[in-house]
């Protein structure tokens, strides 16, 4: 798969939501790491539409309301 330079950017966004989203402990190192090779896993085996979904902020804030209710936070 290749990515836009605009995709480039939004990946680079969102692996560093992920890491400050941890940094702040709002989701736990598994949950972050678990993302990071979900999304990877995803550009590996050119699942595009997997990929471009994480590269929205809906997807971002659906994510952390995910690891917030598995934590009960």
């Amino acid at each position: 798969m290749d990515l836009t330079e605009s995709e480039h950017r939004k990946l680079d966004q969102l692996m560093d939501t992920i890491l400050q989203a941890y940094a702040d402990e709002e989701v736990s190192l598994l949950q972050a790491r678990s993302a990071i090779v979900h999304v990877f896993t995803s550009l590996e085996i050119d699942n595009v539409a997997e990929v471009r979904s994480w590269l929205e902020p809906e997807r971002v804030a659906d994510w952390k309301s995910v690891c917030r209710d598995a934590t009960g936070a």
